[in-house]
């Protein structure tokens, strides 16, 4: 099983956006790439907080 990843930040400096077909969420509707250092610095400091606050899963 894998979960959908809406967002990814590449080399720091790119941000990639996904959006799910709401019909058929497995499948990707659009993809949107942005050039922002600023914006992927925001976006991981984002990421980075919510992981901080992750709690571990067990897988059975």
């Amino acid at each position: 099983m894998t979960t959908p990843s809406y967002f990814e930040v590449i080399d720091a400096e790119k941000v990639v956006l996904k959006v799910n077909n709401p019909k058929n969420p497995a499948q990707i509707l659009a993809i949107t790439k942005i050039w922002d250092v600023k914006l992927a610095k925001e976006i991981r400091a984002i990421f980075e907080e919510m992981w901080s606050e992750a709690k571990p899963i067990e897988l059975t």
